[in-house]
């Protein structure tokens, strides 16, 4: 999840490689990562008191709060960013 200092967050699915698509304006946003051990089909993991599989990340970066990344999406006309969010 992406989530600007002001407006709706961005959320892309992350794929069993690693990757992942979104479509997010330029600008700065803080970053937060839930990557969880399969998410039961229709469970929707940004609610609060979801109960989730063990994570394969640590939990603080299940929060843009204390995830303390913060990624930039450039702007672009017509070519794709790799944005590649290495998790510490």
């Amino acid at each position: 999840m992406l989530q600007p200092d002001s407006g709706r967050p961005v959320v892309a699915a992350i794929e069993p490689t690693g990757a992942y698509k979104l479509s997010a304006p330029a600008g700065e946003y803080r970053l937060a990562v839930v990557s969880s051990r399969g998410i039961p089909e229709g469970v929707d993991p940004w609610k609060a008191n979801v109960k989730l599989p063990p994570p394969f990340v640590p939990d603080k970066y299940g929060d843009t709060e204390t995830s303390g990344e913060r990624i930039t999406v450039l702007a672009s006309s017509s070519t794709d960013q790799a944005l590649d969010i290495a998790l510490r």
